[in-house]
């Protein structure tokens, strides 16, 4: 019995440290942002939150940005929560299925008279982040000069797309009226529809 359990202890332990290692290959800024010490722990008290029910441990990691918003001692730094989910958003972004862009030829094609009712699906790679801290700043930083710059709190959130074009996850930051049509284009908003909610930012003529 005593071998038996020795012996499950070492598994456990092994099982652990594969999910740890998973961690830190998921997020990789965020475990050079804290380094390796308090990576680990950051680690060890996920997993402990969290056990593992995934098959694939590429999953495994889903929910730490959550983890880290919602547990006091890490939600005391918002831009780690807000790293984590950048960095898993351009996980998502490069996992996402392949599928074919509509063309400009086929957009060409649609009658005018059915404009007003056309609504859009989205690549599944799209993703939009309303980040209230610079996280991405801090991700730049650290991916590009190996370096992070000083963590803040923005004024209001910004919000930013994350895509993926061909087999590479982009992003960028948008403006508050592209941000607004994007989360309508989202929810399904007809094209009438976007465009009367543009008219808030640009005049009529100019919203299509």
């Amino acid at each position: 019995a005593q071998f038996r359990d020795t012996r499950l202890g070492i598994y456990r332990n092994a099982y652990r440290l594969r999910l740890i290692e998973v961690l830190g290959t998921d997020y990789e800024v965020l475990h050079a942002y804290l380094g390796d010490e308090l990576f680990d722990a950051l680690a060890r008290d996920y997993i402990a939150a969290h056990p593992s029910t995934f098959r694939n441990v590429r999953w495994f990691g889903g929910k730490l940005a959550e983890f880290l918003r919602s547990t006091p001692r890490y939600a005391e730094h918002p831009e780690l929560a807000e790293l984590a989910r950048f960095e898993w958003s351009l996980g998502q972004a490069f996992d996402s299925p392949d599928e074919d862009a509509v063309g400009f030829a086929q957009v060409a094609a649609v009658p005018a008279e059915a404009w007003a009712e056309l609504r859009f699906k989205p690549h599944q790679a799209l993703r939009l982040l309303a980040l209230r801290t610079n996280a991405v700043a801090i991700w730049k930083g650290i991916d590009d000069e190996g370096s992070a710059c000083k963590p803040e709190t923005l004024s209001e959130p910004l919000t930013w797309a994350v895509w993926r074009k061909q087999h590479s996850p982009f992003f960028r930051s948008l403006d508050r009226d592209e941000a607004w049509a994007l989360n309508a284009l989202l929810a399904q908003a007809s094209f009438g529809e976007i465009c009367a909610g543009l008219c808030e930012w640009v005049a009529e003529a100019q919203a299509a």
